[in-house]
């Protein structure tokens, strides 16, 4: 009476331990390669957005220094354009003065 009580704890250990195998075998294992996988395809996602990031921040930087050297010119034309202006004006005071300092020799 003993025996079969032993033998049938025996078979459901043996059978625990059977499926236990058998999940870890066709189950843990093809989920791990998956997961090794997925690991190496984002790897290589991040490194090509990487590499597009890279891309774009040297055409940023690129299109930057454009943009400065059409700056620069433009504040040398606008100097430029305000002396100009500035003589302009300095010499319509001296007419102005002229014009006035006449006018009181006059009175």
């Amino acid at each position: 009476m003993v025996t079969p009580i032993i033998l049938t704890v025996i078979g459901i250990a043996v059978s625990v331990i059977t499926l236990f195998l058998l999940m870890v075998k066709f189950v843990k294992e093809p989920l791990d390669k998956r997961i090794d996988g997925v690991e190496t395809n984002l790897s290589t996602q991040i490194d090509k957005v990487d590499k597009r990031i890279d891309g774009v921040e040297t055409n940023l930087s690129t299109q930057i220094d454009k943009v400065d050297k059409k700056v620069d010119r433009v504040e040398t034309s606008l100097s430029t354009q305000i002396d100009k202006v500035d003589k302009k004006v300095d010499k319509l005071y001296e007419v102005l003065l002229t014009h006035y300092m006449d006018k009181d020799k006059e009175q």
